[in-house]
């Protein structure tokens, strides 16, 4: 997964609406009939469904997932709040890769200027 330096971040409360959101507007049904603690397997998201959602839920974070990410957690709050460390953890590596590579380059422009 890998994103965007400036890409904000999202708590998993605020990703578990975005789902529930989501979800019931892919299923056609109200937002208040989606229990975030209910297994996934009580939806009936098709594969194509799922790959939409995936692709908008990977637009808004700024991650890449996997078209499986449904399958993988047993419910909504599991997901969300997986989803928001990961983000967090891209976010703390993307910022330490940031100041490697500017570390890097100051030293290299100081070895040349020797």
């Amino acid at each position: 997964m890998s994103m965007n330096l400036n890409q904000k971040i999202y708590t998993a409360e605020t990703i578990k609406v975005w789902l529930v959101l989501h979800l019931a507007e892919h299923l056609n049904v109200s937002p208040e009939s989606i229990s975030t603690d209910d297994p996934f397997y009580g939806y009936v998201i098709g594969g194509f469904r799922s790959c939409g959602i995936v692709k908008e839920l990977e637009d808004w974070l700024g991650l890449n997932l996997p078209s499986s990410i449904f399958y993988e957690y047993p419910d909504l709050e599991m997901l969300a709040w997986q989803l928001a460390k990961e983000q967090q953890r891209e976010q703390t590596n993307r910022h330490d890769s940031s100041k490697v590579e500017t570390l890097t380059w100051k030293l290299t422009r100081t070895a040349l200027s020797l």
